[in-house]
């Protein structure tokens, strides 16, 4: 999924795809891993132990919210599933993964 990161501040050096970009959901909530771990729900930084809390206050309890998460290509494998995981646990289905465009295609 190539979506726009304009709502996003939070620097993450993203891996590339080379898919067709599709449309973007409307009012997505973006999780983001950097490359040493910290996690942040849109611009507030948090911990895995606060995902669902902050979570919970980004999206009114609503688990039909699409997450888009952004990990850093850098990221280790096992922690982007904890947090996946962390969301499918709270009844999140609609989880994306941004990526940013290959511009050599």
């Amino acid at each position: 999924v190539v979506a726009p990161l304009s709502t996003v501040d939070v620097a993450v050096d993203l891996p590339t795809h080379s898919g067709a970009a599709s449309p973007s959901p409307l009012e997505p909530v973006y999780i983001s891993v950097q490359r040493d771990g910290t996690l942040f729900v849109q611009n507030e930084r948090s911990d895995l132990r606060g995902l669902s809390a902050a979570l919970q206050a980004q999206t009114q309890g609503r688990r039909e919210t699409r997450l888009m998460l952004r990990g850093d290509q850098h990221v280790e494998y096992g922690q982007l599933m904890a947090v996946m995981n962390l969301l499918q646990q709270d009844g999140y289905n609609k989880i994306g993964l941004v990526a940013e465009e290959d511009a050599g295609r």
